[in-house]
């Protein structure tokens, strides 16, 4: 069985990925990055590898497809005993046995069926090629969702601790209040109410990061542990050209998925043809050559001398039930039906790539507004507290203060890294994303 280099790596990649986790090799020391969840992702994600099965498949097709077109070639070695049943024939003994060696050899010569099938195989292979490529596109977007999940959810727990932290530390502060006479009962009730909730959020924030690490184990083969984060001035910028039109068109050219839908329609019109074919004659060319032999011998002086035929077979069909217009209308069903899945995806994907683009526009906006709101956030808890110590501001006011920061940090958290996932889908449905772009945003990580 013939395996691509990159399957036959596979294993030993994952491998020593793992080892390497397993016995706390210093090489690993490092915190991994982005490109290394990408590395171990494409030596060992079944999809890409089910993506590539599929395709070599179909272009085994095109050979299936090819075979009949070329020179055929077969050996036959007949033997046969004979006997009369009066015991014997004018000129012939009896029992007497006959060997019938042959070569044939066959070349189809004109046979349209047979060659509008090979280029519908053909169309066919060069749209699962596109679909391969769709999928290798995915495959850095998928890498790249996963991690960022882990990100997102190390700070919303992260977040969430700070937060329970506070309001235990507030707890603690009210009841001290309390017992000195300073403050109500209810000003330690609300305290406590709210550290319960955050508490419930953290256990919540921790669960969801253990699903975030299993995900992109999932992907990876092996889990990561001690990821490289998302730096605080991290660079995320409009992809060129800055219009959204621009963008649709690109991706009109270049998506995998729309080309592989282009194609899918070629290989119906080529199976239209070869329905057609049905009606048309077929010619074949062929070559016997046999060297009989009979014992005892018959007498015609053939026995042992090599035999040669040359001939011409020429097919015409004329009448076949109704199969071969049947066959047409079916084809030409399959084709509409190519067409307008051709059509559904472009609609879809020039929608899907406007949306897009202003989310990235709107993201970037939404990363100044949150970090505008954070800032906001933690100088109004300072005056909180300052205003609750000096009794101008009540506990409450101070608690929904600290609730105010954290959800203001959680929405900064979500802008940077979600801006930075959806510029990589930009360029995954324009049909121009890559490992490049990957070790770009690779590269904002510290």
């Amino acid at each position: 069985m013939i395996r691509s280099s990159r399957n036959r790596w596979r294993p030993f990649v994952a491998g020593a990925f793992a080892l390497a986790a397993l016995s706390g090799c210093p090489c690993l020391v490092r915190a991994a990055d982005l490109l290394d969840a990408y590395r171990l992702a494409l030596a060992g994600d079944p999809v890409l590898s089910q993506a590539e099965a599929t395709r070599q498949a179909a272009r085994e097709g095109v050979g299936v497809a090819r075979g009949p077109l070329l020179p055929q070639v077969s050996a036959s070695l007949g033997y046969a005993r004979t006997r009369t049943a009066d015991g014997a024939e004018v000129g012939i003994a009896s029992p007497s046995s006959s060997r019938q060696p042959a070569l044939a050899l066959s070349q189809t010569l004109f046979d349209l069926g047979r060659l509008a099938a090979l280029r519908a195989e053909q169309a066919r292979a060069d749209s699962e090629d596109a679909s391969y490529r769709a999928a290798q596109q995915a495959l850095p977007v998928r890498v790249a969702a996963a991690y960022i999940g882990v990100l997102m959810a190390a700070d919303t727990l992260a977040i969430s601790q700070a937060n329970e932290d506070a309001f235990v530390r507030q707890v603690a502060e009210s009841e001290a209040r309390y017992r000195a006479g300073l403050s109500a009962l209810v000003d330690l009730d609300q305290a406590r109410a709210y550290a319960a909730s955050a508490r419930a959020n953290t256990i919540g924030a921790r669960q969801a990061l253990d699903a975030a690490h299993e995900a992109l184990a999932e992907l990876t083969g092996a889990p990561l542990a001690g990821l490289r984060t998302l730096r605080e001035d991290a660079s995320i910028a409009l992809p060129e050209p800055a219009d959204a039109q621009a963008w649709v068109g690109i991706a009109l050219q270049n998506n995998p998925l729309i080309q592989s839908r282009r194609d899918a329609v070629v290989a119906a019109e080529r199976t239209i043809d070869g329905a057609r074919s049905g009606h048309w004659p077929t010619l074949t060319a062929g070559v016997d050559v046999g060297r009989p032999a009979v014992w005892p011998a018959d007498g015609s002086g053939r026995d042992g001398r090599t035999i040669a035929s040359v001939g011409l077979l020429l097919k015409l069909p004329l009448t076949d039930g109704g199969t071969t217009q049947s066959l047409v209308r079916q084809a030409l069903a399959q084709r509409d039906a190519a067409q307008a899945a051709l059509e559904a995806q472009r609609r879809q994907v020039a929608r899907d790539v406007a949306d897009q683009f202003r989310s990235v526009a709107a993201g970037l906006q939404q990363i100044e507004a949150t970090r505008a709101a954070v800032a906001s956030a933690a100088k109004a808890l300072e005056a909180m507290r300052v205003g609750q110590q000096t009794g101008t501001r009540t506990m409450t006011d101070l608690l929904l203060a600290i609730q105010q920061l954290g959800a203001a940090q959680a929405a900064y958290s979500q802008a940077r890294h979600r801006c930075a996932y959806d510029r990589l889908v930009l360029l995954q449905l324009a049909g121009t994303v890559g490992e490049a772009d990957l070790a770009a945003l690779n590269a904002q990580l510290i």
